[in-house]
């Protein structure tokens, strides 16, 4: 991604699909917002924006891409969240983070705890609803009329 696309979607605004983050230090809600994002249609969260847009960026070293992993490896089932890093002048970068929308494999938890995408806002997913997702998930795969007849014509 260029710093022109980046500067377009930073124009938008957040939304159902985008979401800012100042720095690491909020890599708790950016785990939360992913994990909305991994329940729904997808989305991207960029870190080193301000959610009102302005462009910061921070310094990258080897401990903040293992703070960045450590993170991710918090999901349930674990999620394939794909990374990238957008260099900014002045030797600053931006950590974009995209997640996929809902797979087969989910309903995603994260800390042990769902999240859904309402509009530009991340929630706890409601326990019924999660139950429900699961329940789902389990009856295109473990459903008695999916499995093999065999010895039968």
């Amino acid at each position: 991604m260029t710093l022109q696309d980046l500067e377009q979607i930073v124009a938008a605004g957040e939304s159902a699909t985008v979401e800012f983050k100042k720095s690491t230090a909020q890599l708790p809600r950016v785990g939360e917002t992913l994990c909305g994002f991994l329940n729904g249609q997808g989305g991207r969260v960029f870190i080193g924006i301000t959610a009102e847009g302005r462009i910061l960026g921070q310094q990258v070293s080897d401990s903040t891409l293992c703070e960045v992993a450590a993170t991710l490896a918090r999901f349930e089932p674990p999620a394939l969240i794909s990374q990238e890093r957008i260099a900014l002048p002045g030797g600053f970068e931006i950590i974009m983070l995209s997640a996929p929308a809902a797979v087969a494999s989910g309903p995603f938890a994260f800390d042990g705890r769902a999240y859904q995408r309402v509009g530009p806002t991340t929630s706890a997913m409601p326990r019924a609803r999660y139950q429900a997702l699961l329940l789902e998930g389990a009856h295109g795969h473990s459903r008695w009329e999916n499995a093999p007849a065999s010895g039968v014509s």
